[in-house]
């Protein structure tokens, strides 16, 4: 079209002539969408997005309500009208997909789920992301339907007018049903070689068997995790509930199967002889251990910051580094020494219900460790619940001991504490029993 043309119908129309097209509801009009070039500020969108949010100062929580209620929600006008490239779609993914699990700029972490499984629905253990290509096709689809379902709009008769008759037949075409005869559950062979190139159409029609086969009925998805999301909790509790169900948390023998060798190595020396040579740094000690011992409970307390209640967690392990319960609780106990002796008469059930007769319960606290080996009286909050633990220990022949050890043993316990510490929680994992 010529300028004299343009001017016409710009003064025609009145409207103003620009030379170059600026966008309308963030999509460029140059847009061609064929090309990953074109999609480039797009990119750059999201990006940016996630730059004046720190990932660091989210919780995976907060990640994901920013990723649901904000980035889905960019390119949504783009993907109605444009099919993204592949490379598009997943480089949109790559982002979304980093930015929950925390990465900082150069320093990637570890993915402890597949993508497939953040992606899936809620109700299907998923935690209900969208996928970039599937969201794109879906409002190409939207848009196909609008046009088939409403003949009055300018844009159905344009594409009527520029198309013909195959955009009418598309018109009365708008569910696979309208391509099926209802009487005898067979094709209807003439629309569909109108509809399609003779491959596509052969594919279907030879799909004979699909139409007579039974249709299976939808499995139910387990009611756990339908229920889960519904629990009035903060966002964060349901999270980490999720990731623990996930065997989507830190811990090591999650670590260990990821091939990321941590501190079980620790465990793995000196078994044989009773001995465990634990060397965190700055410190060439080493702790002596019984022979008969079986499992090594790490405990944790972490207290709140209104200081009215506590975080614990035991982690219980077995002498090849082997996770064989995890508990992680919330005591409304402002005592940090009575909420270690709490935990350690829970983690002691635990290990006398799976039959085993000699554990070693590490802490940082050395008065604790000198208290169980002392023969005076307790102060008279703390008798009762050593009274529990020496029943438990009679009942069951349980061999107890406790060791103080630098913070750096138990890193993972005082982790999970500090996740209590913020969210009532009472959890309690048990893997398989020795």
């Amino acid at each position: 079209m010529t300028d004299l043309d343009k001017s016409n119908l710009a003064n025609f129309l009145g409207v103003k002539l620009v030379p170059s097209p600026g966008k309308y509801l963030g999509v460029t009009f140059k847009l061609r969408g064929g090309r990953t070039a074109d999609f480039q500020d797009l990119l750059d969108k999201v990006s940016n997005k996630l730059q004046g949010w720190k990932a660091k100062l989210l919780s995976q929580a907060g990640r994901l309500t920013l990723i649901n209620s904000v980035l889905n929600s960019i390119p949504i006008y783009t993907f109605s009208v444009f099919k993204a490239p592949h490379s598009i779609c997943n480089k949109l993914d790559s982002i979304v997909n980093a930015f929950w699990w925390g990465h900082d700029p150069g320093h990637k972490k570890l993915h402890l789920t597949n993508w497939d499984t953040l992606t899936s629905p809620r109700q299907e253990r998923g935690l209900g992301i969208r996928k970039f290509k599937l969201m794109n096709i879906a409002l190409l689809a939207k848009q196909y339907w609008r046009i088939c379902n409403n003949p009055n709009l300018l844009l159905t008769k344009t594409l009527k007018a520029k198309l013909g008759a195959h955009t009418l037949l598309h018109n009365q075409v708008t569910k696979v049903a309208d391509l099926i005869n209802q009487a005898d559950a067979t094709w209807k062979a003439d629309t569909v070689r109108q509809l399609y190139d003779k491959n596509t159409a052969d594919l279907i029609l030879d799909q004979t068997q699909a139409l007579n086969a039974p249709r299976p009925g939808p499995i139910p998805p387990p009611k756990l995790w339908k229920n889960l999301w519904k629990l009035k909790l903060p966002n964060k509790l349901l999270t980490f509930t999720w990731k623990l169900l996930h065997h989507a948390l830190p811990v090591t023998d999650v670590l260990n199967h990821k091939g990321h060798s941590m501190c079980s190595n620790m465990y793995k020396q000196g078994h044989q002889q009773g001995n465990m040579p634990l060397h965190p740094p700055r410190t060439r000690k080493q702790i002596q251990f019984p022979q008969e011992w079986q499992l090594i409970i790490l405990i944790a307390n972490v207290a709140a910051k209104n200081k009215q209640w506590q975080g614990t967690a035991f982690i219980g392990k077995n002498r090849q580094g082997e996770v064989l319960f995890v508990g992680c609780k919330t005591l409304r106990i402002a005592a940090g020494t009575m909420a270690k002796i709490t935990t350690i008469r829970d983690a002691s059930l635990q290990a006398s219900i799976l039959g085993i007769r000699g554990c070693i319960f590490l802490t940082t606290s050395k008065g604790l460790e000198g208290m169980w080996s002392s023969n005076k009286q307790h102060h008279w909050s703390l008798q009762p619940i050593f009274e529990d633990i020496r029943c438990i220990q009679q009942h069951s022949s349980l061999q107890i001991h406790i060791k103080a050890v630098p913070k750096l043993i138990i890193a993972e316990s005082i982790s999970l504490a500090s996740q209590a510490s913020q969210h009532f929680v009472n959890v309690l994992h048990i893997s398989t029993p020795v």
